[in-house]
């Protein structure tokens, strides 16, 4: 039996995690983000808004994730009730 160089950890060889593990984690959320904003943006300008104000939405929401999204969800209520309350 020949003697064993060195463990599969302690030669860069980690068992547990594939190599692409880190490439296809860092990309995946990207990928989701991307089409949040392309979301956004698409359904701002399906609203009747103007090309600078959908991409606005859709930037914020690619820059700042979490805050953007509620930004962006709480304006539309703000919008809808202002709507509502002309109308009525």
């Amino acid at each position: 039996m020949a003697p064993a160089t060195s463990l599969p950890l302690e030669s860069g060889n980690n068992i547990l995690f594939p190599p692409m593990y880190d490439l296809v984690w860092s990309v995946i959320p990207f990928v989701i983000l991307l089409v949040v904003a392309i979301t956004v943006a698409t359904v701002e300008y399906t609203r009747k808004r103007d090309v600078v104000a959908s991409l606005g939405w859709g930037a914020l929401v690619l820059f700042l994730p979490i805050i953007g999204f509620v930004i962006w969800a709480v304006a539309a209520l703000i919008r809808r009730e202002n709507r509502t309350a002309i109308k009525g």
